[in-house]
């Protein structure tokens, strides 16, 4: 039995994933980073586009290169580069970007639908078509009809681009590789 609350639920998941394949939203946020020379991301943020300190971009980058550069002495930067890593929850910039100005640009994650009639203003009647082609599907799965709730997933995939990518992977802390004893020593 599918009830209007699990429908609901399927076409916000639908909503979240057309925003973040297709961009749909973006915003835009200025502020002034820590003394330390971080940036706490909005609370909306569901990808970085872009991280600007007054004309210099922020470049991301993994944890390995920036340990490597704020190392003393083994890497040197340009004056117009600042390296940004994601760490902690927090972006930090290298060199230490302090009490400076900075513009941030990313994609918002869209406000959650009250109801399973209701119309997201961001999308076309088209992507409309496609929230609720993704419910379809995943109400055929739930039921056991998986040639149906094929058929209802690829017509929602048909013509998406995939799921961006991030050249960096933003987790909250470094990961420790510990090997372990297999089967053979």
């Amino acid at each position: 039995f599918i009830t209007e609350a699990m429908v609901t639920k399927r076409i916000n998941g639908a909503y979240r994933d057309l925003n973040a394949r297709l961009r749909l939203l973006q915003d835009e946020v200025e502020g002034t980073t820590s003394p330390t020379g971080t940036i706490t991301p909005p609370t909306d943020m569901v990808e970085m586009m872009s991280l600007w300190f007054v004309d210099v971009p922020g470049t991301i980058v993994d944890d390995t290169v920036f340990e490597s550069y704020s190392e003393p002495g083994i890497h040197s930067l340009d004056n117009d580069v600042i390296l940004v890593r994601y760490f902690n929850g927090v972006f930090e910039t290298y060199p230490t970007w302090a009490d400076g100005d900075y513009k941030l640009r990313y994609v918002a994650r869209p406000a959650e639908l009250s109801s399973a009639l209701d119309q997201p203003t961001a999308l076309t009647p088209e992507m409309c078509v496609r929230l609720r082609k993704y419910a379809l599907s995943e109400a055929y799965s739930r039921e056991g009809e998986d040639q149906r709730s094929s058929l209802a997933m690829t017509e929602y995939l048909e013509g998406l681009p995939g799921r961006p990518r991030a050249g960096h992977r933003m987790r909250p802390a470094p990961v420790s590789l510990i090997p372990s004893p297999g089967p053979f020593g």
